[in-house]
C-alpha cells in the first residue's frame, strides 16, 4: 500500500477496508496510510522532544521519564499497534508539560523544590 501511494498514503482506515487486518507496527501503519508526510508530521515533535532532552546538560527527572517513555514506545511500537493507548500519551504529556512548565529563561537548568519555592515568578506572594 505504501509503495502505491508513497507521498501521502492511501487514507486512515484504508489498510482494514482492504484488508481486514490491522498492521501491528505504528512505522509501517502510518507509512501505509499517512504516507511519508505523515510519518514525518507525526515523528518530528516526539522527535525533538527526544534530541531536546537527550542534549540537555543536567536531565531531571521529567526529562528522564520523557526520554524513557518515547523509547518504550518507539520499540513496543514495532511490533504492536500503541498509538491509541491513552496511557502513553498521559504519561508523555504530564512528563512534558512538568519539564516546560519553568519560565523561559528557566529551561536550562533543573527544576528543583529549592528553585520552585524561592522563585516568585512561579509562585507569587500576593
Amino acid at each position: 500500500m505504501f509503495l502505491s501511494h508513497p507521498l501521502f498514503g492511501a487514507g486512515l482506515g484504508a489498510y482494514m477496508k482492504d484488508h481486514a487486518v490491522v498492521i501491528h507496527s505504528v512505522p509501517l501503519w502510518i507509512m501505509a496510510e499517512m504516507g511519508l508526510v505523515g510519518l514525518i508530521v507525526m515523528s518530528a515533535p516526539i522527535l525533538t522532544i527526544l534530541v531536546t532532552e537527550t542534549r540537555r546538560p543536567c536531565m531531571d527527572e521529567a526529562g528522564v521519564l520523557l526520554v524513557l517513555t518515547i523509547i518504550a514506545f518507539a520499540v513496543f511500537g514495532l511490533f504492536h499497534e500503541i498509538s491509541y493507548q491513552r496511557a502513553f500519551w498521559f504519561i508523555l504529556g504530564a512528563a512534558a508539560s512538568h519539564r516546560f512548565s519553568a519560565m523561559p529563561g528557566d529551561l536550562l537548568r533543573p527544576i528543583t523544590r529549592d528553585s520552585l519555592s524561592s522563585n516568585s515568578r512561579i509562585y507569587p506572594t500576593s
